[in-house]
């Protein structure tokens, strides 16, 4: 369901710099964070788009708490939001709450795949050490330079 929620996408980068971008699909609200990537260019206007929305005419933006009305449709499923480059907290409102969440409610941890753990793993045979740079790396450690020794 996470490729059909909405996108950020159409970043100035690297002046303006995404640092988060989630969706919460039960109250269908796409979290944007957005910071300066290049100092000198803080002030300056940009904008970012938000596509795949569910439909735009219920859509409602934030930024930083405050109701915020600098963003302007684009088509029937995607806003342009105009800004400036610095460090911002956006929330898009899409007015579709539950959509692509599992069950129709909000995500779980125990929806996502568990991480595998590192001590669950054999240890990798060590049968040379290369140097590399001035460095020692175990041979075929993963390295794909040093696969071969």
């Amino acid at each position: 369901a996470k490729f059909d929620l909405p996108t950020v996408g159409g970043v100035d980068y690297p002046a303006l710099g995404i640092s988060q971008a989630w969706n919460d699909a039960a109250s269908g609200t796409l979290h944007v964070t957005t910071y300066a990537g290049e100092a000198g260019r803080v002030g300056e206007a940009t904008s970012f788009k938000v596509s795949q929305l569910p439909d735009r005419s219920g859509v409602q933006v934030r930024c930083d708490g405050e109701d915020y009305p600098n963003w302007r449709a684009l088509d029937e499923t995607a806003i342009v939001v105009d800004t400036h480059i610095g460090d911002h907290t956006y929330e898009v409102l899409t007015g579709k709450p539950g959509i692509g969440a599992p069950s129709g409610g909000a995500a779980k941890q125990s929806d996502y795949p568990a991480k595998p753990s590192l001590s669950a793993t054999a240890p990798l045979p060590v049968r040379s050490m290369a140097r590399v740079q001035g460095l020692a790396i175990p041979a075929g450690a993963g390295c794909p330079c040093c696969l071969g020794l």
